[in-house]
């Protein structure tokens, strides 16, 4: 959204690294262990919004690292996360 708003450059500079980056696609399994990570979540008293369950569960799926400035994808089991 920013990136369109302040268009130019910074439009140009989002475009470069969205092209640069692998898209991970979100699948029949990715949602299934979406819906296994949000149960044991709750079942642990803590919970997580569905767009970042789904973003944690194409992450692990897919055995990839997680890049983040959000600290709560930490307390999803058994993902893979990098913070900054």
């Amino acid at each position: 959204m920013g990136a369109y708003r302040f268009g130019g450059v910074h439009l140009d500079r989002t475009r470069k690294l969205l092209e640069s980056l692998v898209l991970l696609p979100t699948d029949l399994e990715s949602c299934e262990e979406a819906g296994r990570m949000g149960a044991d979540l709750l079942a642990r008293g803590e919970t997580l919004g569905g767009t970042d369950l789904l973003i944690a569960a194409i992450s692990k799926r897919h055995g990839h690292r997680l890049l983040t400035r959000d600290r709560s994808f930490a307390r999803v089991s058994g993902l893979a996360v990098e913070t900054y």
